[in-house]
């Protein structure tokens, strides 16, 4: 057995700021897309709330290591795309809901990370099994579009909203969104006052991405705990996991 190596607390301290990304001086000229990037790839993902205090949650990551920013530079790389300029970042369950580099989508999708709450809708879809190639459909001629939207436009095909439901709560076209989002078959396009616009991720994310083999889950459940551990630099075994909430099965 290999002797187990300790290290003080001062130089733990040192290793965890390195690894996310303090230990780089800020920029002395404007930050632009070439300090921030490196960012994306240290820290792997930047964790998306709609609460909103002083500023948006993804926004804080990047000024507390590079100082002042346009955040369009974010916005830019998560919702906006060209031929030229391809897509950055995906939004997906990732730890919670996570901006994260495109190339990563693939592993999330793997089976490699238990699903997370937006399973349980998988009942609905067995009980409407023609909403999602509904959902398809109008996503396909309309997208990006929002839940909302959708529903008015499928109001035609039958869709109704739950009996009792209130504002806040989801309706059904809501409901399969979210699980087709889990699944992969949707994705965020934009947003728009931070509510979702769903597309097709035909039409956002990188051809290189959508026709990369789908990864052996064990292996990429592998790849993103040492992703985990790169961008922790010290951590616990249950924190290992928790950057991507993966389950404990998986230890």
């Amino acid at each position: 057995m290999s002797p187990v190596e300790t290290i003080g607390a001062p130089a733990a301290r040192r290793a965890v700021l390195a690894a996310q990304g303090f230990g780089v001086a800020r920029p002395s000229t404007v930050v632009t897309l070439r300090h921030v990037r490196p960012l994306f790839e240290r820290l792997r993902l930047l964790q998306l709330d709609s609460v909103n205090v002083a500023v948006r949650a993804h926004y804080m990551p990047l000024f507390s290591r590079l100082g002042p920013y346009d955040r369009a530079l974010v916005d830019d790389a998560a919702w906006a795309h060209s031929a030229r300029r391809p897509r950055l970042l995906v939004e997906y369950w990732a730890h919670e809901a996570s901006l994260l580099p495109v190339a990563d989508w693939p592993m999330l999708l793997s089976g490699a990370k238990r699903r997370g709450w937006w399973k349980h809708y998988a009942a609905l879809v067995e009980q409407e099994p023609t909403l999602v190639d509904d959902v398809l459909a109008a996503v396909k001629e309309l997208g990006p579009v929002g839940a909302g939207a959708l529903e008015k436009a499928l109001l035609g095909v039958g869709v109704p909203r739950p009996p009792g439901a209130t504002w806040w709560e989801r309706s059904h076209v809501k409901r399969v969104c979210e699980w087709m989002f889990g699944m992969g078959l949707l994705t965020t396009g934009s947003r728009v006052h931070f509510q979702r616009l769903y597309d097709l991720p035909e039409r956002v994310l990188p051809p290189e991405v959508l026709a990369a083999p789908a990864p052996d889950p064990d292996d990429a459940a592998r790849r993103l705990v040492r992703q985990s551990a790169a961008a922790l630099g010290v951590a616990t075994e249950p924190d290992l996991r928790d950057y991507y909430r993966h389950g404990p099965e998986a230890s």
